[in-house]
């Protein structure tokens, strides 16, 4: 339910639980019932906003197109043009500022573009190797089967692989 709540509601109720936890005398009074009540139109409980508290939370990024794809993952699920990132220079962690529910989303999304990009990768590195035909002597070629729509895909991404393949100097002088 929390989920669904636009931005500007979570904003005034974490503003007003505040107000409710810090405030003094009346204004806390006033402002725990104004809570309260924006809890019950909002179908929430006081309890579920602690859901909405929000800080840094750790994820695991070991290369620089893991941080990007980190990076538009929270872009995406955060619904925000601008995310809060604070990067641990001794380790492949990166620390971004959100909320526990979106925490849920981000972790999931991002696992799973992961996994998608670390997949396209190893595709793109053997349509690579196959474009420019670098390959050791074929004595011993081992050979492995590939299913149709896979070679397909693999075709597709050599065409799209621009730039000319290395040469022997050698060869070069003598052509």
């Amino acid at each position: 339910m929390l989920s669904g709540l636009p931005e500007s509601v979570r904003s005034r109720l974490l503003k007003i639980q505040a107000l409710a936890e810090r405030g003094v005398g009346g204004e806390a009074e006033a402002a725990k019932r104004m809570l309260e009540d924006l809890c019950e139109e909002h179908g929430i409980s006081v309890e579920d906003l602690t859901s909405l508290e929000v800080k840094f939370f750790a994820f695991t990024a070991k290369s620089p197109y893991h941080k990007k794809l980190l990076q538009q993952v929270c872009f995406h699920v955060l619904e925000s043009s601008t995310i809060t990132v604070v990067e641990d220079s001794s380790k492949p962690t990166v620390h971004v500022k959100m909320t526990e529910i979106q925490h849920l989303d981000v972790e999931s999304c991002f696992n799973f573009y992961k996994e998608a990009w670390n997949e396209a990768l190893s595709e793109f590195f053997t349509a690579f190797i196959h474009k420019h035909n670098i390959f050791g002597p074929q004595a011993g070629l081992v050979t492995q089967e590939v299913d149709q729509e896979r070679m397909q895909r693999l075709l597709r991404a050599m065409k799209g692989i621009g730039g000319s393949s290395w040469t022997k100097p050698r060869a070069r002088l003598e052509g």
